[in-house]
């Protein structure tokens, strides 16, 4: 993982931006001066990355993470759900 824009020449000011929010500018100015590429482990140490997985392990996180994904959409996504929230929202506006 890295920025191969910089290799280029080019760095990107929304993306060092966001850059530094999630991994401080000290980081920040380091990948994006330095040109380095991280391995799984230095970024998700830096945060850029929620979780590393082995490729033999792989199908099954996705897919669990997908099954998960969807349950949450499923839940909080649906008609009945936006109506508690609304009529809890109206409720705490009245005080």
């Amino acid at each position: 993982m890295g920025m191969p824009e910089v290799e280029l020449g080019w760095i990107p000011p929304w993306a060092v931006g966001r850059l530094v929010d999630v991994v401080g500018s000290t980081n920040a100015r380091w990948l994006a001066l330095a040109c380095v590429r991280l391995n799984s482990e230095e970024a998700q140490a830096m945060h850029l990355v929620s979780a590393v997985t082995p490729d033999s392990e792989l199908r099954t996180y996705t897919s669990s993470f997908a099954a998960a994904a969807s349950a949450f959409e499923a839940c909080y996504g649906s008609a009945e759900a936006q109506a508690n929230v609304a009529a809890f929202l109206a409720r705490k506006q009245k005080g």
